[in-house]
Order: C-alpha cells, then sequence, then structure tokens
C-alpha cells in the first residue's frame, strides 16, 4: 500500500493473505479518465433475512 511506511510484520502475513482476498474489486471511470480501482469490504451487522429481522419489531 503506497501510504503504508513501516515494514511488513512478517508474523501478521498469514492473516493479511486471508483478509485480502476477502477484499472485493471495482474498477471505475471518472469524468472520463482512465479506469482506476477500489478495493473495499461490506460490513454485515445481521446475517437474518429482513422477514426474521421484522419477526422482532
Amino acid at each position: 500500500m503506497p501510504r503504508m511506511t513501516k515494514p511488513a510484520r512478517e508474523e501478521l502475513s498469514p492473516f493479511a493473505n486471508r483478509i485480502a482476498r476477502l477484499r472485493y474489486r471495482a474498477v471505475r471511470e471518472r469524468l472520463g479518465n482512465p479506469e482506476f480501482e477500489i478495493w473495499s469490504f461490506a460490513h454485515l451487522s445481521d446475517l437474518r433475512t429482513q422477514a426474521e429481522r421484522n419477526e422482532d419489531a
């Protein structure tokens, strides 16, 4: 990562590799500029369906 200036911690490498595989990659174009990548994660706070969540209401 360009803004990460400290050396990588080798003991975290296996964990970091597993996390990296969970990322979502999107390619965008903005106002005619060349395509660029966006990497992201989704945070799911509740895995129940909408119907199950409505039962609690």
